[in-house]
């Protein structure tokens, strides 16, 4: 989904082989990069960004194999990159056949039934589904490692509510039936029990490590992502209303030049009361 003209719509591709992915693209014209070095570094962290261009369109892709999709989704996820994108408005454009349909709405649901898992510290005592969204867009966006303007995340849940609200009803209603939440009664839900301080904790350090591990895929977007540079600083701009202008030397060397700049970037950010 592109949120104005000036950005690139994102796409998740699920391969059974992204190594062929990579090299059909390649033979089709749609990429500028190795496929050979993106098959050989899709495996480490993924899923693997790459930018697909033909013409005047742009769209910048993540890509992974099913078996990672399912893996991401699943309790035995190691972060939250996967599963904090699927939980909100996300639909399947086109697919194999009606086995891989499945397996990625499958994939959904689940990205959407482990939210549960990182935002029950955050709930009220009781709550709606219009609540529950609300706050995995707020807990979400609490741990994103970019800056955001104040109300970004209210303005996200307000955007996707009509079809988000229905969808955690259910998701919800679900929830109950495995017993990980309490039906109040009409469309109200509790905890059974409030989260001790050790499951607040260990929530805390898993959102924290997800943190980490976003940052570490960085050098591997910056060598799969043909033009990476220029679409960072094109989305810093949007999200700070700031211009950014490099020097010659600092496009030339950016792992080794633009650490200062980065880091006086973000204490602005925190400064205005963005998330960083």
């Amino acid at each position: 989904m592109a949120t104005n003209s000036a950005s690139a719509y994102d796409l998740m591709l699920v391969c059974d082989r992204p190594a062929d992915f990579y090299r059909a693209m390649g033979k089709a014209g749609f990429l500028r990069r190795s496929p050979a070095l993106l098959g050989l570094l899709d495996g480490l962290l993924p899923p693997t960004q790459i930018r697909l261009a033909h013409g005047a369109g742009l769209a910048k892709a993540s890509v992974l194999s099913m078996a990672a999709l399912q893996r991401a989704v699943s309790a035995r996820r190691k972060d939250q990159f996967i599963a904090g994108r699927l939980f909100q408005d996300v639909h399947v454009v086109w697919a194999s056949g009606p086995d891989s349909i499945r397996q990625v709405e499958d994939a959904i649901r689940s990205a959407r039934l482990v939210t549960l898992d990182w935002v029950a510290p955050d709930l009220p005592q009781r709550f709606a589904a219009p609540d529950y969204v609300r706050q995995l867009f707020r807990t979400s966006f609490g741990f994103e490692v970019r800056p955001e303007a104040g109300g970004r995340a209210d303005a996200l849940y307000e955007a996707q509510a009509a079809r988000l609200v229905p969808l955690f009803q259910r998701v919800l209603e679900s929830l109950c039936e495995q017993g990980r939440l309490r039906s109040e009664g009409g469309a109200t839900f509790s905890l059974p029990a409030p989260p001790s301080r050790l499951q607040s904790l260990q929530r805390r350090a898993y959102l924290e490590w997800s943190r980490v591990r976003a940052t570490a895929r960085w050098p591997k977007h910056a060598v799969t992502f043909d033009g990476w540079l220029d679409y960072i600083i094109r989305k810093a701009e949007r999200h700070s209303g700031e211009t950014i202008v490099l020097t010659p030397l600092e496009r030339r060397l950016p792992f080794l030049l633009l650490w200062p700049r980065a880091f006086r970037f973000l204490a602005r950010q925190r400064g205005k009361g963005r998330r960083v």
